[in-house]
């Protein structure tokens, strides 16, 4: 299985995104991706996860080693051997050329290595979506202060006609009262939004490092496309491209590696050993004796040798170890099944969700036009004396209500579509001019 890599961070490097002007969807990921600790922690965590496909590699190459000594004996009165001075130096060569437990050892290095490029690519999706949601989380809390602001003026408006008809008689205090009450309310809404779009500020600050101010131009009215292709292809693309999968596949692929690991422990090891080095000693003040039984001498020797290691019994330890591999094996077989059932849960869910946000949305984008329509209609029979002050403040509060719906349908929809493309592992840097509409 292959993996597409991709890496913010050369991006980061490409736009950088330290200025003050106004930050698109697209600067602000990239921002994300430099300032987030948790993306800089499963970037530290990818590269350190690499080394285990070097270290296994490493194991079925040869051990080379230079090994030397020096020693200095004394003993006062002997005939011989007075004083000996010894040096030896020798080069050794170690190499397997049959131990299963070091090829498996290699396997499950380079099934590492490639979970960890999926695990990667996880933690990009992850602060890709998190940013999305984040981003526009803040458009929305905006776009609700803004037509609660709107409701406010409105409100103020009908109060201060209200009053000003019952100093021409035109009006009762009931209509006054009523007028303010709509008023406060509707001041009180205005504390409430300011206080959710200031969380939602702080969520994206934390999130990019970036002020929730420098996000402009952008609306929600940005309406997905088709979904690409049919129910049975979405689902090929799971299976395929879900990130989740893909994890669980390298989970499979490392234990894989430990049963043939731990079937190594029933097989024999063989091994090449090879050396060469060379001895001196040397006697101080030798004598013919020295000379004689070779207290003084220099020597070069060779040595190659084969060995064979057959493991007969260990207590049961291998029997134990290999049952523990294919259970495990087994478990991770089973936890692939689950994140392909969860992952096909979750296209469901996310296509299910899309469907429904476009659903909701089109009813809420009719509900603001006839509840426009309406108000305008009760504020004309006011004007002739069919609607009283109090019809059209009913009015009024079904129009901002209709307007916030549409705010919540906008906002839910973008949410349904960063779950459907996480879900088919199609959430990138290059996906996000789907969600990206500048206000004209």
């Amino acid at each position: 299985m292959k993996i597409r890599k991709f890496y913010l961070c050369v991006l980061a490097y490409v736009f950088p995104c330290t200025h003050s002007y106004a930050i698109s969807l697209e600067e602000a990921v990239l921002a994300a991706n430099t300032f987030n600790p948790e993306m800089s922690a499963a970037r530290n965590q990818h590269d350190a996860d690499q080394q285990k496909r070097n270290q296994g590699f490493a194991g079925l190459l040869p051990d080379i080693s230079l090994n030397g000594s020096w020693s200095q004996t004394d003993q006062p009165n002997a005939s011989y051997a007075a004083g000996v001075t010894r040096h030896n130096a020798s080069v050794d060569l170690n190499q397997s050329l049959f131990d299963m437990s070091k090829f498996a050892a290699w396997k499950k290095g380079d099934a590492i290595a490639e979970q960890a490029d999926v695990q990667l690519l996880q933690a990009q999706q992850k602060l890709i979506k998190d940013t999305v949601i984040s981003y526009f989380q803040v458009i929305h809390r905006r776009a609700l202060l803004n037509n609660k602001r709107q409701i406010v003026q409105l409100y103020q408006q009908k109060l201060n006609q209200a009053k000003a008809q019952l100093g021409m008689g035109d009006a009762t205090r009931l209509d006054v009262a009523d007028a303010q009450a709509s008023l406060d309310k509707a001041q009180a809404d205005i504390v409430n939004a300011q206080s959710d779009l200031d969380d939602a500020a702080t969520v994206f600050y934390g999130q990019s490092g970036r002020s929730a101010d420098e996000i402009e131009g952008s609306t929600l009215s940005c309406i997905p496309g088709k979904v690409p292709g049919t129910k049975a292809q979405l689902l090929s693309t799971v299976l395929n491209h879900n990130l989740d999968i893909r994890n669980a596949w390298f989970s499979v692929r490392q234990s894989e590696a430990d049963v043939l690991s731990a079937t190594g422990g029933h097989l024999p090891v063989v091994r090449l050993q090879a050396g060469y080095g060379t001895n001196w000693s040397r006697a101080e003040d030798s004598n013919a004796l020295d000379e004689l039984f070779g207290t003084t001498s220099k020597t070069r020797n060779t040595s190659i040798s084969l060995n064979v290691s057959i493991p007969l019994f260990s207590g049961g330890n291998a029997l134990s170890q290999s049952i523990e591999a294919a259970k495990r094996h087994s478990q991770s077989k089973d936890l692939l099944a689950l994140a392909q059932l969860r992952a096909t849960q979750d296209l469901n869910t996310a296509l299910n969700a899309r469907s429904s946000g476009m659903t909701r949305l089109a009813a809420s984008s009719r509900l603001v036009d006839s509840t426009k329509a309406r108000l305008d209609s009760t504020r004309y029979g006011k004007e002739i004396g069919m609607r009283t002050l109090i019809d059209e403040l009913d009015a009024l509060n079904e129009y901002a209500a209709a307007l916030n719906e549409k705010s919540d349908a906008q906002f839910s929809l973008i949410q349904a579509q960063t779950e459907l493309d996480s879900t088919l592992g199609e959430l990138s840097l290059s996906s996000l001019h789907n969600y990206q509409c500048t206000s004209r």
